[in-house]
């Protein structure tokens, strides 16, 4: 299905009736709102990106997509309603693949609404050439607050990798945590406690800009687009609670990476043969990630470990990502963007 629509309310609602899923209720998108199909070639098909991921791995990409075309957008609903909980708070998957250890990467905005007419856009930063990418390919770390820079390996069809966990599901993580400045959320016309709609907006190569001013770069060129693959949702009002574990994943006013872990009930109630652990979508230890942050605080209910130097100005580029269980299964998530 094509649809070409510039967001008038009645066409929206009309494609969200006809494009709902029968299935019962479930944490990936169910409704197309809207499709702005923009320039250029790709799969312009929107109903692709309803349900799960459907990831080849690390150097492949999906090919379950719906392309938005240069300058297009997507616009998703969901059966439950997302709401800003510990760590982050849903995934956006676009068919990243790597070559050579680096993403091929093309980017998009994401933001996010109430009620289908504000959407407050996530905070966006580019750190690579002002000049453009030089090669095939982008360093890790390139891009935040954008989705297409990790790969997706979860797939709802042929594998168990669990979707909801970017640790080990690849995907870009989105923290509702990161909007709660924007003017829309200060103004009260997007609650984050209550997200209803999801919108990818492509960036138009060597034109878009990040929150910063800068222009974004890509490298799928002048005629490239994202390929959105699927939203899955980690936080929605029916499973957030007082007692889940929190994983926070943050960078403070010094440059210092932090992490907190910590559990309402106390630190003995997260499962510590649960805890999960990727740089770069590559497993590691916990004694690897308390090489990165060797400082450690003790606090009523769990600890914040710390990183020695300030993380900015290092150097040090790639797509942290921890998770954690309690011991009645309650989870929760973090990915960060280190950026130099």
């Amino acid at each position: 299905m094509i649809v070409h629509s510039k967001g008038a309310l009645c066409a929206s609602l009309f494609l969200s009736a006809i494009a709902t899923t029968s299935h019962a209720q479930t944490r990936f998108a169910t409704s197309v709102v809207d499709f702005t199909q923009g320039s250029g070639g790709g799969t312009f098909v929107p109903t692709n990106a309803l349900g799960g991921p459907r990831g080849a791995g690390l150097s492949n990409g999906s090919i379950d997509v719906c392309s938005l075309g240069v300058g297009g957008s997507l616009t998703l609903g969901f059966d439950v309603v997302i709401t800003n909980g510990p760590g982050a708070d849903f995934s956006v998957f676009e068919n990243v693949f790597t070559f050579s250890g680096a993403p091929f990467c093309e980017v998009a905005y994401v933001e996010v609404s109430s009620n289908g007419f504000d959407f407050a856009r996530f905070p966006s930063r580019y750190v690579g050439p002002a000049t453009g990418l030089p090669g095939f390919t982008a360093p890790w770390g390139t891009y935040s607050g954008l989705v297409g820079q990790v790969p997706i390996l979860a797939n709802v069809a042929m594998n168990t990798i669990d979707p909801f966990d970017p640790v080990v599901a690849g995907g870009d993580g989105f923290d509702l945590d990161e909007l709660v400045a924007d003017p829309l959320v200060v103004g009260g016309q997007v609650d984050l406690a209550n997200v209803l709609y999801v919108r990818i907006v492509d960036v138009p190569h060597a034109s878009g800009t990040d929150a910063f001013g800068s222009v974004i770069f890509d490298n799928s060129g002048a005629t490239g687009t994202a390929d959105i693959d699927a939203i899955a949702v980690i936080n929605h009002t029916g499973n957030v609670t007082a007692t889940q574990p929190i994983v926070d994943l943050s960078i403070d006013a010094l440059g210092f990476l932090e992490l907190r872990l910590e559990d309402p009930n106390g630190f003995l109630d997260i499962d510590q043969t649960q805890l999960r652990v990727s740089y770069n979508l590559i497993p590691a230890s916990i004694s690897r990630l308390r090489g990165l942050l060797p400082m450690q605080t003790v606090t009523a209910n769990g600890i914040v470990l710390r990183s020695a130097a300030p993380i900015q100005g290092s150097g040090r580029f790639g797509v942290l990502a921890v998770s954690a269980k309690d011991f009645t299964g309650q989870a929760s998530t973090d990915q960060i963007v280190l950026q130099g």
